[in-house]
């Protein structure tokens, strides 16, 4: 997370550079009720998108990630909708990056150092996945879901290929 207290004002553009590059699920939040005024209605903006890209195996319960019941989706889904999202320069853009700083607030008297989690793209929390050739989009996990990636990589032919790992379990 963003670490966002109440009264805090970001611009979208920080709290994407929280979503995209940290994962912060606050931000997600902030974002989501700023956009369709409740958690809820962006869901079903969500949702809709997800059966207009042709997401067809997707349904989505919150903007987290974080698994219920009724929140499904496939690994061809998450390409499809991860596609689409590199489709927008601007969210390529941000999700490439590899460290991004959020000025201090009225709140919150120090910077916030965002770190991307996506070890394919950064070296700073292991230099063991690094590859140069890679590009963002995101990373996460949750107890149901395991270890899960986007991410996408150009290769010495010059195709990009996108890669899409669901519950994947953590290496010792």
């Amino acid at each position: 997370n963003m670490a966002i207290k109440e009264g805090e004002s970001f611009t979208a553009r920080e709290l994407f550079y929280g979503l995209l590059v940290r994962g912060a699920n606050d931000a997600a939040l902030v974002l989501a009720e700023h956009v369709a005024g409740s958690q809820e209605e962006f869901c079903r903006l969500m949702n809709e998108k997800a059966k207009e890209l042709g997401a067809l195996n997707t349904h989505f319960e919150n903007v987290t990630g974080f698994h219920t019941e009724g929140s499904y989706t496939t690994a061809r889904d998450v390409g499809i909708i991860a596609q689409h999202m590199y489709s927008i320069p601007e969210f390529f853009e941000i999700s490439n990056t590899t460290r991004y700083v959020v000025q201090p607030t009225e709140q919150t008297k120090t910077k916030r150092t965002l770190i991307n989690r996506n070890m394919l793209l950064s070296r700073v929390l292991s230099e063991k996945y690094y590859f140069s050739r890679a590009k963002g989009m995101t990373q996460g996990s949750t107890p149901e879901g395991g270890h899960c990636i986007v991410s996408c990589a150009t290769g010495k032919n010059g195709l990009t290929y996108l890669c899409v790992v669901l519950n994947s379990k953590e290496e010792n």
